[in-house]
């Protein structure tokens, strides 16, 4: 079974969309998608990269790099920025305003890419319970999946109600959720960001045994800035900080021990064998 590796192309000094900040520092930025890009090869893998839409304008050389290795290019968004912010009660201003945004970061990432651009993922996974219907939104404008519904509920994201299983949604979209386990009443992430961090490795273990056990393609999720230093401005700001840069040398070798254990594809490549989903 063929599982999926994803990263988020982001800036790493502003990772919750507090302040919208994506501009970050472009060398940085290039010297990790750099590293990405050779533990990819190395292990002759094809993963999907979700895109900011600021970052990509200021560094297009970045997305046109990824597309030439042939790597999938998706949407992040056009700033960083907390979708339940701002569709807090759906204001139809802001609605349309997020509709010019999302549609202006598709044309632009296609345009460089010069690949479809299928799918899109929430800044910090922020579709939730409250604000469904930028799902719609979506599928107006021409995705095709989406992997934004975090099934596990957080301090900052996410919810117990959303399916660990990828899905197609009432609307058509194709969703992919990022892999969390069960264990009892209780669900637990595993499968990127601080948990894949913190965590032992015989905890990511069990949970991918388990979804290979449910028959379930994994969904792993990596951020560009953990493959850089830690952001020292945060260390002040619990738990900010903590999440931001607690076990960032980990990233790097939990990547390459994912790689040359499992067999991985792009999401577009597991819309095919996904369609049956209901």
């Amino acid at each position: 079974m063929f599982h999926h590796l994803t990263f988020d192309l982001e800036s790493g000094t502003d990772p919750y969309g507090v302040s919208g900040d994506t501009s970050g520092d472009g060398k940085a930025t290039s010297a990790a998608v750099g590293r990405i890009l050779d533990l990819l090869a190395a292990h002759n893998t094809k993963a999907t990269f979700f895109v900011v839409g600021t970052l990509a304008a200021k560094h297009p050389q970045l997305v046109r790099g990824i597309a030439e290795a042939d790597h999938e290019i998706a949407c992040h968004g056009w700033k960083h920025e907390l979708l339940y912010h701002s569709s807090a009660n759906h204001p139809l201003p802001v609605t349309h305003y997020l509709l010019q945004d999302l549609d202006r970061a598709r044309k632009l990432l296609q345009d460089l890419s010069c690949q479809p651009v299928s799918g899109f993922r929430a800044p910090s996974w922020s579709i939730g319970p409250q604000n469904l219907f930028l799902l719609d939104m979506l599928k107006e404008l021409g995705f095709t999946y989406d992997s934004s519904l975090f099934p596990a509920w957080t301090w900052l994201y996410g919810s117990n109600a959303f399916s660990r299983k990828t899905r197609k949604l009432q609307n058509g979209l194709l969703e992919f959720p990022p892999s969390v386990m069960k264990l009892g009443p209780l669900r637990l992430p595993f499968s990127g960001g601080i948990y894949m961090r913190v965590l032992p490795w015989g905890v990511i273990r069990a949970g991918i045994s388990q979804f290979r056990r449910m028959g379930e393609p994994l969904l792993f999720y990596f951020h560009t800035w953990e493959f850089g230093q830690p952001d020292q401005s945060l260390q002040c700001c619990f738990p900010y900080g903590f999440v931001r840069n607690a076990g960032l040398r980990r990233t790097p070798g939990r990547v390459n021990r994912l790689l040359s254990s499992l067999h991985f594809e792009t999401l577009a490549s597991g819309i095919v064998k996904s369609s049956h989903c209901s």
